[in-house]
């Protein structure tokens, strides 16, 4: 018999299983059944929470941005108020968990392009209001004196999505995709990254 839990808990618990086995095995290939047996309950109880398979992999997608975006505020709350240092952070943590990526584990076949898509879309509103602060912190500092700053940062991160799929893309590469397209004196955040991050090449 499987042990009363509330329903949060549960749920949460339902999509932290579903991970691991989306990572193990790939979402194609992972059933609602392999699902309910690594929980420890009966399938029909876990269509009480989820109603197919579907519903769970787009609850993993919002957990891992939820996660994802947390982590982000974090590393930003402990760099002081420096628009450069906030940007190549930015910058490093999309590098990092980018779908073509940090997310490969979990997407070995084109059966699970699903997930890559999904991820990357919801990744981006999620960190919004972070994009958003940072383009207003450094109009006030001088910086991003060009149109719409905000679409154009999103339209270079989109590209780089892009562009990690015809071939690999350094981090040299994206800094200077970056200054360029916000108007961000050359080499200005690459000179920074060695004082701010560790993981730049």
């Amino acid at each position: 018999m499987a042990e009363h839990k509330l329903p949060e808990v549960r749920k949460k618990e339902i999509v932290a299983k579903a991970y691991e086995l989306f990572t193990e095995y790939g979402v194609d290939k992972t059933s609602i059944t392999q699902i309910a047996k690594a929980v420890g309950v009966a399938k029909g109880l876990l269509y009480y929470y989820f109603k197919s398979k579907d519903e769970i992999l787009d609850a993993v997608v919002d957990s891992l941005c939820e996660e994802q975006v947390s982590i982000l505020s974090q590393r930003l709350s402990n760099h002081g108020h420096d628009v450069l240092d906030k940007i190549l952070i930015l910058l490093d943590t999309f590098y990092e968990i980018h779908p073509y990526y940090g997310l490969r584990p979990i997407h070995p076949n084109q059966e699970d392009a699903y997930l890559i898509t999904s991820f990357h879309e919801r990744y981006l509103k999620f960190a919004e209001k972070i994009v958003e602060q940072i383009i207003e912190e450094g109009q006030a500092q001088g910086y991003f004196q060009i149109q719409h700053p905000k679409l154009m940062f999103v339209v270079t991160l989109e590209g780089i999505y892009g562009l990690t799929k015809v071939y690999p893309i350094s981090k040299r590469e994206i800094t200077d995709l970056v200054e360029q397209s916000l108007a961000i004196p050359h080499n200005a955040l690459y000179e920074r990254s060695a004082e701010v991050l560790t993981s730049f090449s």
